[in-house]
């Protein structure tokens, strides 16, 4: 309580000492500010997470390979396609992913379908973790929020169009891939389209072994466009589908025969002299189906998983000074989410069940959030967020479904969930930072979690059952992070820890038969007492001539629960060490990634301890300037020494690629 009203006596303090300027008058918006296309991948995150131009022109990277170039972002692999994002050792729920802040949800409750592999790489303009005061458009989580900006519409003072055509090829795997981009604008109007397709083969490991059913094929279209109403009010449209077809997952006993997505949102800026307003009204439609008719299987199954979010939120951003700054957001959105199982064993009627139940969450939240700066030393933000969720399950079959295992009388269940944060800048030289935060946080469980029914985990061979008298889940984060830059050198150093009471994990139950034929038993869904995580994540440059720098960033997080036991899923030391020789034109790279191994493992998840590993990759690019096109080549070689190797966070510990050799061409007009 104590930390509430210091929290709302920091947000008193500027209306205090700072009186409210004149109304705003009519002016334009800084186009510079709002409408340029940024066509590099970056992160608001204070460490360096820039990615150079020939990442960016690298038409073979997956978005995947974006994210786990972010401080204290790793994948989960379940096959070549759709890894799922883990930040700090935290994943799904605690780690949400939206696009262009809108909630989106998947629809696969193997978690074949995050949400971050609705969108192509070419689409990507920056990805953000919002993970305190920074925010309001945030979710609440325990771990932060993880956002991907897709790109937008440029406007020029003359009208023009501008755009890339670009192709790649992947040896481990002969995937080709292709993708292009067109884009138009004049002073009032612009548009912007791109389109990805995608198809890979089996990849090899390291030594040349086929790793089957890692194949898949995609197709990714996006189309955004922005009109200029007048001076201050800007609306905007866009519109994204993405089919993923005949997709295996090696980790898993069943592939995807098609994962479908429809995404789309209407929103609208209002832009006065010391504020602006935003509002958006957004949708998606997602359609999972999982496949085992190319599986051996001693029961076939069709299971399809469906999940459509509304939602709609309104943002005011306010300059009282140019030392304080207000933001309020609202926000709400409608989840359904449905997925069904069908057995068919032999000789025998077909038997029905609803895995998700069917599903429905309102939720609404409320954040504000201030900024206070004290000239060029400190910089202050407060955040506070409470949001309201109510669960209810629709079908009446779920309800029973619930009833026979002993949850009577429950058909959803209401959560107040609140968040508060508060984040320090200080500016102890012109050429050093220190950075400090804290924060609390509740998440309510995931549809699985709460109300999943006989889901089968290949990791630990076990079926779950979600718990709708869960308790949410809390953590209280504090993190502080040291930054320097020198002549030629600069680092950053970020060191965090949450203790997370109520930390929800499954449990094993022998009095429950599985459903699933060969499985070990049943685990429910249950609050642990508390866990703790911890670790730190950093990185430094040292740029040895003016062409020439030696970079390294590295990260680690260490997690167990309140018996000391391992956290599933944490992620061991991790160190990226790169050296670049780049020109004006052209540049190539060597980097080598060196993983420790992981002996710090939860036995009861399935996990085992993993060995360290070594990789060894190459990479050159080479741009051709063609007045006012270019056309940029990059090659690549990944895993130069055929490495065999298992990451940790590789589900069911399969191996990662073997050696590569990629190609890319990207022919741009701007």
């Amino acid at each position: 309580m104590k930390t509430v009203v210091s929290f709302c006596l920091l947000w008193l303090l500027p209306l205090y000492m700072w009186a409210q300027p004149k109304a705003a008058i009519t002016a334009p918006p800084d186009s510079t500010k709002t409408y340029q296309l940024n066509e590099i991948v970056v992160s608001n995150e204070s460490i360096d997470n820039t990615l150079n131009k020939e990442d960016n022109t690298n038409t073979t990277a997956s978005v995947g390979a974006y994210l786990s170039k972010i401080g204290g972002v790793d994948v989960v692999q379940r096959g070549a396609y759709a890894a799922e994002p883990v930040y700090r050792g935290m994943a799904g729920e605690r780690a949400p992913v939206t696009i262009n802040n809108m909630k989106i949800f998947s629809a696969c409750t193997d978690k074949m379908d995050p949400v971050s592999s609705y969108v192509s790489t070419n689409n990507i303009k920056s990805i953000s973790i919002s993970k305190d005061a920074q925010n309001t458009k945030m979710t609440n989580s325990t771990a932060g929020t993880i956002t991907l900006h897709t790109k937008t519409p440029v406007f020029r003072q003359v009208g023009s169009w501008h755009g890339q055509l670009g192709a790649g090829f992947k040896s481990v795997n002969n995937e080709i891939n292709t993708q292009y981009s067109l884009g138009y604008g004049n002073k009032k109007f612009a548009f912007r389209t791109n389109a990805t397709f995608r198809k890979a083969n089996n990849y090899k490991s390291g030594g040349g072994s086929t790793v089957n059913f890692s194949q898949y094929q995609k197709n990714n279209l996006a189309i955004s466009g922005s009109y200029l109403m007048d001076d201050n009010t800007l609306l905007t449209a866009e519109y994204i589908f993405d089919l993923a077809q005949n997709v295996g997952y090696p980790a898993l006993p069943m592939d995807v025969s098609a994962a479908k997505g429809n995404i789309y949102s209407l929103a609208m800026v209002q832009y006065y002299e010391h504020s602006e307003v935003e509002a958006k009204l957004y949708g998606s439609n997602i359609f999972h189906q999982m496949d085992d008719s190319q599986r051996e299987v001693i029961m076939h199954m069709d299971m399809p998983g469906w999940s459509n979010t509304y939602g709609a939120y309104v943002n005011w951003t306010r300059d009282f000074s140019p030392n304080v700054q207000w933001n309020a957001s609202l926000d709400y959105y409608l989840s359904q989410s449905r997925a069904e199982m069908t057995m068919y064993p032999n000789n025998e009627i077909p038997m029905y069940m609803l895995t998700w139940p069917d599903v429905q969450k309102n939720d609404v939240a409320l954040s504000i959030a201030n900024t206070l700066s004290w000239g060029d030393k400190w910089e202050v933000s407060n955040t506070a967020r409470i949001e309201l969720g109510v669960n209810q399950i629709t079908d009446p079959f779920g309800i029973k479904q619930l009833e026979a295992i002993g949850y009577v009388g429950i058909s959803g269940n209401v959560l107040v969930l609140p968040f508060i944060s508060s984040h320090w800048n200080v500016n102890v030289t012109e050429k050093s930072k220190i950075n400090f935060s804290i924060k609390y946080s509740q998440r309510q469980a995931s549809v699985t979690e709460g109300f999943g029914y006989y889901l089968f985990n290949a990791q630990d061979n076990y079926d779950y059952i979600g718990n709708p008298y869960l308790k949410p889940e809390e953590a209280l984060a504090v993190e502080t992070g040291y930054g320097s830059r020198l002549k030629t050198i600069e680092w950053h150093l970020q060191v965090f820890s949450y203790y997370m009471p109520q930390y929800i994990l499954g449990e094993y139950r022998p009095e429950y038969s599985p459903m699933t034929i060969g499985a070990t038993g049943v685990k429910f869904y249950v609050n642990l007492p508390w866990a703790m995580l911890s670790g730190f994540e950093g990185n430094a440059l040292w740029q040895l001539t003016p062409n020439l720098a030696l970079g390294t960033r590295f990260q680690y997080s260490y997690g167990v629960d309140n018996d000391g036991v391992a956290l599933p899923l944490i992620p061991p030391l991790k160190n990226k060490l790169t050296l670049k020789y780049t020109k004006k034109d052209w540049g190539i790279g060597v980097q080598l990634q060196s993983v420790t191994t992981q002996n710090n493992v939860r036995y009861s998840f399935g996990e085992t301890k993993t060995p360290g590993y070594n990789l060894l990759n190459a990479q050159a690019h080479y741009s051709i300037s063609l007045g006012k096109s270019s056309l940029t080549f990059n090659v690549e070689a990944a895993n130069i020494l055929d490495t065999f190797y298992i990451d940790h966070l590789n589900f069911n510990s399969i191996p990662g690629p073997g050696r590569s050799v990629n190609f890319s061409a990207l022919f741009s007009l701007n």
